[in-house]
């Protein structure tokens, strides 16, 4: 290393202590660490704290209008239309007397959805019931609304049909003109049984009604065996007999 005396004057006097190294690793290996200094615009704690409640404010104010939003949309009742009200105006209203009244339902011998009736019931109400234009899909009628007429209405009028399931009249005359169609087509398909049971036929050998051949009241002497064969409990023996 040259000595103070044999620099030259025009050479400054601020000389950097350089190291000579054998290596890149000995270089990378005595380097001195760099000291990054801290980044600019970092907030303190109490900055921190203030923006922690200020996310948290209205993050709680988010959550609460969208609860309160969910709730207001409360489902909407369905909307029945007014039951049809018969009018003196016109020709008078259809009635269809109900043969299957109290024959059908599902507690019945029957039950509501009978097998011989529900070919005749599905065409029906698949028919072209409604006014729609070219491309548009008819909607069929209610093969379920149709089988409760059956099983509760003994006149069919567009007025009861109306009562009975909360349609317009429009609508309902379109079910009583389905049950007009269905009734000839269901008479037709109906089962012995059933035909036996809409017109009060008994079964063979089952006589309608019980008649007694013998109007003598029987003597002591039978009502006494029969004491002594069914019993003491079973017979009460009374004195005018």
């Amino acid at each position: 290393m040259p000595s103070p005396a044999s620099i030259p004057a025009d050479v400054p006097t601020e000389i950097t202590a350089t190291r000579l190294y054998t290596s890149a690793d000995d270089a990378g290996f005595f380097a001195p660490a760099h000291r990054a200094g801290p980044p600019p615009n970092l907030l303190n704690p109490a900055q921190l704290a203030d923006l922690n409640r200020r996310f948290g404010s209205r993050a709680d104010a988010l959550i609460e209008s969208h609860i309160q939003s969910i709730m207001a949309k409360a489902p909407k009742a369905p909307v029945i239309a007014a039951p049809a009200k018969p009018s003196k105006r016109g020709r008078p209203p259809k009635v269809l007397t109900n043969p299957f009244f109290g024959h059908l339902g599902p507690t019945g011998r029957y039950s509501r959805y009978p097998h011989f009736a529900m070919d005749v019931i599905v065409g029906i109400s698949r028919l072209e019931w409604h006014s729609h234009r070219p491309g548009q899909v008819s909607k069929p009628l209610s093969v379920r609304r149709l089988m409760w007429i059956l099983e509760v209405l003994e006149e069919v009028t567009a007025a009861t049909v109306g009562e009975l399931l909360g349609l317009a009249t429009r609508h309902a005359q379109r079910y009583v003109k389905a049950i007009e169609l269905a009734l000839p087509r269901l008479m037709k398909c109906r089962s012995q049984s059933l035909i036996d049971d809409m017109e009060g036929n008994l079964p063979v050998r089952l006589a309608k009604f019980w008649e007694d051949t013998n109007p003598e009241p029987p003597c002591p002497e039978d009502l006494a065996k029969l004491h002594r064969a069914m019993g003491i409990d079973a017979i009460e023996l009374t004195p005018h007999v």
